[in-house]
């Protein structure tokens, strides 16, 4: 069964910018004023009023605990069992215009940022990474071996142990990599 949700059916706003499985079978949507979670054929909004830094959605991720992540122009926010924590300068993000969020096979939360830089969570604050090249961040992945991969405006970068060891690029003949569903064999 196909349908077509709106913001006329509840939807936060028409115009989506990131998507996002729950670990409940939900799907979250981050739009340009907030987000929704979709389940059932039921839909929830969530926006400023609701504890949200900024009403912008670029990225949204369920972790391994059950917090969702949203990233706004404002930072990084947690939502876990209604409760609304927000992560900005103050606990190491380098900047608060944030993308996607991806925790990787071993734990780890990654942050990206839409101004160029990887930060790594640990479980308090955020550390960005020293040698990671300023280009925006479009997606995060792991892969079978789980090595984390960004994905970028101009390539793709390939990181192992919080290191970058490759980056493809669109002179290599890659092309620019936005999907939200970036796998890496």
């Amino acid at each position: 069964v196909e349908k077509l949700y709106t913001a006329k059916d509840g939807l936060a706003d028409d115009v989506i910018l990131t998507l996002a499985q729950g670990r409940d079978g939900s799907v979250w949507v981050g739009t340009r004023n907030g987000f929704s979670r979709i389940r059932n054929g039921s839909i929830d909004s969530y926006g400023y009023r609701d504890g949200l830094s900024q009403n912008t959605v670029f990225g949204l991720y369920e972790d391994r605990e059950g917090s969702l992540w949203v990233a706004t122009k404002n930072g990084l926010n947690q939502f876990l069992d209604g409760a609304a924590a927000r992560y900005d300068r103050s606990e190491g993000l380098p900047n608060e215009n944030m993308g996607p969020v991806f925790q990787d096979r071993r734990g780890t939360l990654w942050a990206g940022s839409l101004d160029g830089v990887l930060s790594r969570f640990n479980g308090t604050s955020f550390t960005a990474l020293p040698n990671f090249p300023h280009v925006r961040i479009s997606v995060l992945a792991d892969d079978s071996a789980g090595d984390l991969w960004a994905g970028t405006y101009q390539g793709a970068i390939h990181l192992q142990d919080g290191q970058v060891k490759e980056i493809f690029t669109t002179a290599q003949g890659l092309h620019s990599v936005r999907s939200k569903h970036l796998r890496v064999s």
